[in-house]
C-alpha cells in the first residue's frame, strides 16, 4: 500500500534552497575562520623562529548556486 504524502510546493521549494543557500555561506565564513584563526596562530610565534608551513586544506569559495 502507498504511503500518502505531498511535495513541496515551487516556492517552498525555492525557500528551502535560498535557506540552504544561506547556512552553507555561513557554514563556509566559519571553518574559513577557524582556519585563518589557526594559521595566524601559528605563524613565527613558534619556539624556533621559524614560520609554520602552510596548512594542505586550500578554501576557494563555492559559487552562488541557483536551482531554477
Amino acid at each position: 500500500m502507498a504511503i500518502p504524502f505531498n511535495l513541496p510546493t515551487r516556492q517552498e521549494t525555492e525557500d528551502n534552497y535560498e535557506i540552504m543557500d544561506q547556512l552553507l555561506e555561513q557554514l563556509y565564513e566559519i571553518v574559513r575562520q577557524i582556519i585563518l584563526r589557526r594559521r595566524r596562530s601559528r605563524g613565527a610565534d613558534n619556539r624556533t623562529g621559524i614560520p609554520a608551513p602552510e596548512p594542505r586544506i586550500r578554501m576557494i569559495r563555492p559559487p552562488r548556486s541557483t536551482y531554477w
